[in-house]
């Protein structure tokens, strides 16, 4: 009897802990469904250095971005993900979701990429430490400078940010453009969430982008987006 009580304890506490991760999980979907830390109406903030929590953060992101490079190098024929996508447009209540397949490789001439089906939703252009939004800043922390959160490129501007939360380490990029009469406002906001020692234990993990959300404004001031998970 004694052993039979022992088992369904086992099995409730495995249900508890089961529901409490899908919870987590649920919750940071939710999260990066609804961003939108900068409103659409507001013009972008004065440039300023990373603060010394986002310069921590993004020193252990950088980090498991070149940890994922070493990971794909070692692997001759790439590695095949699944990603779990949603998308909701503007003016739709509803959510459109699908599963899609991309291939994960990397060469030393062109660094990560992701190959996927001509139809796909994904967002193609790889997070890592040579991105090219983010590549000046990774140099810069991992060689012990605290770099500027501002990047230009003509006319547009970036601003870079690093959070976290009780799972993951995030990165935001907003995407800001000039209107007529030369103030600049955001016209998409991305957030990133990064696998680091933080959120997993497995080495090989690290560096992979868990979620990543593409926000665009919609006429009523909320926001249309793609989000995909990495299964």
């Amino acid at each position: 009897m004694k052993l039979k009580w022992n088992l369904v304890l086992l099995f409730t506490l495995s249900l508890v802990m089961s529901c409490g991760q899908q919870a987590n999980e649920d919750e940071e979907i939710k999260n990066i469904e609804n961003v939108n830390i900068l409103d659409w109406e507001t013009p972008m903030r004065d440039e300023a250095l990373l603060t010394e929590d986002e310069f921590n953060i993004a020193k252990n992101i950088c980090s498991s971005f070149q940890n994922m490079r070493a990971f794909l190098a070692s692997q001759s024929s790439g590695l095949d993900l699944d990603f779990r996508v949603e998308i909701q447009s503007c003016g739709s209540g509803n959510t459109r979701e699908h599963t899609e397949s991309a291939g994960l490789v990397y060469s030393r001439a062109t660094g990560v990429s992701m190959t996927t089906s001509r139809s796909s939703s994904l967002a193609t252009d790889v997070l890592s430490d040579q991105h090219i939004r983010l590549s000046n800043i990774c140099s810069d922390v991992l060689s012990g400078s605290r770099p500027s959160n501002m990047l230009s490129d003509g006319e547009l501007r970036y601003q870079v940010n690093f959070f976290t939360d009780s799972s993951f380490e995030w990165i935001q990029i907003a995407e800001f453009k000039k209107n007529s009469s030369g103030v600049y406002y955001p016209y998409l906001i991305e957030k990133a969430g990064i696998v680091t020692e933080m959120s997993s234990a497995k080495e090989e993990a690290l560096g992979f982008t868990k979620y990543r959300g593409i926000h665009r404004p919609c006429s009523n001031n909320t926001n249309s987006y793609t989000l995909q998970e990495w299964l």
